[in-house]
């Protein structure tokens, strides 16, 4: 008999989920609620539906005061430490060989079945946008070409493919989808 996830119920829905499923916040020493990418934060946590919506139902309803007796955290904020968790997880993705660079490779490693996901920057041309999309791969559009340069350490980096499983794919639904 397989054991069940734990379930959390989130804090504006009142929907029950997986709590993998959900962004938990801790209560800081700063009197602010901070999202807890880990899970781990010391203290009482609160649960929420990874969505803008919910994000602004909770603070309507008062909930981060209510279940953590702290503030509510900037909605920048919340925004700011996904996009960063984004861009440390594309990096270890790079120093373990799960992605691709350069359109013409992700364009091949799509075709073989080796890439789940297609990352294109939001600054990229109009031809490279083009192209792509006829490839029929699910693509982000959430960072600028500076931002993968940055975190990838290659330059010119406009196309990026992730292979199937990467963390980071899902990170960049989740901010794709705010």
């Amino acid at each position: 008999m397989s054991k069940q996830p734990p379930q959390r119920t989130c804090i504006a829905t009142g929907v029950t989920l997986p709590q993998a499923q959900l962004w938990r916040f801790a209560a800081g020493l700063d009197g602010q609620a901070h999202l807890d990418l880990a899970h781990k934060a010391p203290g009482r946590g609160a649960y929420l539906a990874p969505t803008k919506a919910a994000f602004d139902q909770a603070l309507k309803r008062k909930a981060f005061e209510r279940h953590l007796d702290v503030a509510p955290p900037a909605w920048d904020n919340v925004t700011k430490q996904l996009t960063k968790r984004l861009l440390n997880q594309l990096g270890l993705a790079r120093k373990s060989g799960q992605l691709v660079v350069g359109t013409d490779n992700t364009h091949d490693a799509w075709r073989d079945g080796k890439v789940a996901g297609v990352f294109m920057a939001t600054d990229a041309a109009a031809n490279t946008v083009q192209r792509v999309t006829r490839w029929g791969a699910p693509t982000c559009h959430i960072l600028t070409k500076t931002n993968y340069e940055q975190a990838l350490g290659v330059a010119n980096c406009t196309v990026i493919g992730v292979q199937t499983g990467n963390p980071a794919w899902d990170t960049a639904m989740q901010l794709q989808g705010l």
